[in-house]
């Protein structure tokens, strides 16, 4: 399934080398979560819509964001409520970037 995550740029080169690594980032702890996770969105106008909304709201006007198309295996994804996520490391191989915001 192709899903979308936003992230800061400054995390785009580790993530090419790497991958996505599910980990309690600064938003999920202000969330209080205790289980490492990444998120998704379905669709980019999910993507926007939340950037213009309350994704938006969490980050700095001058952070340059990138959104990135992600192939997951639909055994690894999970549900709740309007959320995707999985606790699986995303090989750097299923990750395209799509464009800087």
């Amino acid at each position: 399934m192709l899903l979308y995550h936003i992230t800061e740029s400054k995390n785009l080169d580790n993530i090419l080398k790497e991958g996505l690594q599910p980990l309690i980032g600064p938003r999920s702890q202000m969330a209080e979560e205790t289980i490492n996770k990444i998120y998704f969105f379905d669709s980019i106008l999910e993507a926007e819509n939340a950037l213009e909304n309350w994704l938006g709201e969490l980050f700095d006007e001058e952070i340059e964001l990138v959104l990135l198309q992600v192939e997951v295996l639909d055994e690894l994804i999970k549900r709740e409520a309007f959320e995707y996520f999985v606790t699986e490391k995303i090989n750097k191989n299923f990750i395209k970037v799509l464009n800087y915001i």
